[in-house]
């Protein structure tokens, strides 16, 4: 077995049936792993189920959600989650299957600015020789909540307005929609009723639902509102559900509404001292998952993982898109004032981008890997940031989901770095 803070490996090839070679690298078992692909808690004494690791027989992890909130299950349907309970499980259509990715986490609260998400017969849905059908249909949650919208003819309106906007702010729709006897339609955001600033798209329908959604950023000159609209290519019928509209420039997870707005709390997810290994000399990370973000020219888009001491101690790896920057990973640790990081702009702003990335920190080196990668090592450290009283941070600043996080107490070198990533 491992001796707690020392990185020392053993001869033990299993815990608990669980063969050591998978979270294994470099020569070192991992002192932490939180598996949620498989569901699975796993310490180097041992392993629980991911619910299990919440209690007190065994070493705490902390989530907070103050609110429900929404994640797919295997049956591709959307199912509510109750606040303070992770959404493990989340799943993802690959093309022709749901695939499990593990845990959906973000980080972000959010705002559906639509009042009435699913109901569009309401009368804050405006409609121009548009008619909601009064029978339901079947919907992406699996019940009978989906609605058929028939136009007249061409350039017949379907239009949600929301709040008022300012210059700057950036908006998001999304909407469920599939064809009916029409296969395809304009979908628009905009920031007047003049069509101030509108980003529109046609949209292609199939029998399936699929979720669309479209960004824009308000303009200069005089806006007036957020909206969201369909417009008709032709006479014909389509069905939507479950549209939301949101002040960012991301979509985020569902958030249903029923005559008012919903706030989606954020989410933290945090590992305490007494759960991860610690070792003075060096240490190791890895994580892989998939992110939703946007260009939107700062330093610190994303931080996958935050070790922070505060007083200007800390290991972090982020996602930056700064100046030229699209997606540059940065893998940082600072500590006496002296910062060292290594970093690559390898990723493309988009929704679910799929990430693996590691890091190793020690007191005369780091360095980093990125989907099966490694970077030149910084050979110029002469401390580790001490973090050993410190919790570490998963996901502080991120939406998306986690298939995998992994931390060693010791160094996997850099082909332990290119495995974990590959």
């Amino acid at each position: 077995m491992l001796a707690l803070g020392l990185g020392v490996t053993s001869s033990l090839t299993s815990i608990d049936g669980l063969v050591r070679g998978p979270y294994s690298e470099g020569g070192l078992f991992p002192r932490l792993v939180l598996d949620f692909d498989d569901n699975k808690y796993v310490t180097d004494v041992g392993s629980v189920t991911f619910a299990d690791a919440f209690t007190a027989a065994s070493p705490k992890l902390t989530y907070t959600c103050a609110s429900t909130s929404t994640m797919v299950n295997s049956s591709g349907n959307i199912v509510s989650v109750a606040a303070g309970t992770p959404r493990v499980g989340h799943h993802v259509y690959s093309g022709s299957a749901w695939v499990n990715e593990g845990l959906l986490i973000e980080s972000e609260a959010r705002t559906n600015l639509v009042t009435y998400s699913e109901d569009f017969a309401n009368a804050a849905w405006l409609k121009t020789d548009a008619t909601i059908s009064g029978t339901l249909t079947s919907s992406p949650d699996g019940q009978t909540n989906g609605r058929t919208v028939t136009f007249a003819g061409t350039n017949d309106l379907l239009r949600f307005i929301g709040p008022s906007c300012s210059v700057g702010e950036s908006y998001t729709a999304s909407i469920w929609a599939k064809a009916g006897t029409s296969s395809s339609v304009k979908f628009s955001v905009l920031f007047s009723g003049s069509g101030l600033g509108s980003v529109e798209e046609t949209i292609t329908l199939t029998s399936e639902w699929q979720r669309f959604t479209i960004s824009g950023t308000v303009p200069s000159g005089t806006p007036d509102t957020a909206r969201m609209r369909f417009t008709s290519l032709e006479a014909g019928s389509i069905q939507v559900f479950g549209a939301q509209l949101e002040e960012n420039s991301t979509a985020s997870s569902y958030i249903p509404t029923s005559g008012a707005t919903v706030t989606r709390a954020a989410q933290t997810l945090a590992v305490p001292p007494a759960a991860f290994g610690w070792n003075n000399s060096a240490v190791s990370i890895q994580m892989d998952g998939r992110m939703t973000y946007a260009n939107e020219g700062v330093t610190t888009t994303a931080r996958f993982t935050s070790w922070n001491a505060g007083g200007g101690v800390y290991i972090e790896q982020r996602l930056d898109t700064a100046s030229t920057d699209t997606g540059r990973v940065s893998f940082a640790q600072q500590t006496g004032g002296v910062y060292d990081s290594k970093s690559v702009n390898i990723y493309s702003p988009g929704t679910l981008v799929r990430f693996n990335i590691a890091s190793r920190h020690g007191s005369t080196y780091i360095n980093g890997a990125v989907d099966g990668v490694a970077l030149t090592a910084d050979t110029t450290p002469t401390a580790l940031p001490d973090l050993s009283g410190t919790n570490i941070e998963i996901a502080h600043d991120f939406m998306g989901t986690i298939r995998t996080f992994r931390q060693f107490a010791g160094d996997i070198g850099d082909a332990g770095l290119v495995t974990a990533t590959s």
